[in-house]
């Protein structure tokens, strides 16, 4: 594990590493290489382990999306978490015009 501290001397680790932690940990590959923040377990985690209220979780979240080092997209019941680099493109990996060949025949 990461040994950054993040910068207030409480020795925990800084919220970057905490999230690309989370998420290189918890993803399971076969399925995404993203982790949905609810049902991975990632929110109750991150907000115990910095003690935040939900409100503050999700803007430190969006915080660190808007600083470029997570990147997440909307998914039933919360977000999917992902390292910029993992991040599905829109096509979701299929060539859009072979797809619209297929639904137009």
């Amino acid at each position: 594990m990461a040994t950054t501290k993040n910068g207030k001397g409480n020795g925990k680790l800084a919220m970057a590493d905490f999230v690309t932690t989370a998420i290189l940990k918890l993803r399971n590959v076969e399925k995404s290489k993203g982790i949905h923040s609810v049902f991975s377990g990632f929110n109750e985690a991150f907000r115990e382990y910095y003690g935040l209220d939900k409100d503050h979780a999700i803007a430190a979240v969006k915080e660190l999306e808007a600083k470029g080092i997570i990147k997440s997209h909307f998914a039933r019941g919360g977000v999917m978490l992902y390292i910029p680099a993992d991040f599905p493109t829109k096509t979701n990996g299929h060539n859009a015009t072979a797809t619209l060949n297929k639904i137009l025949g």
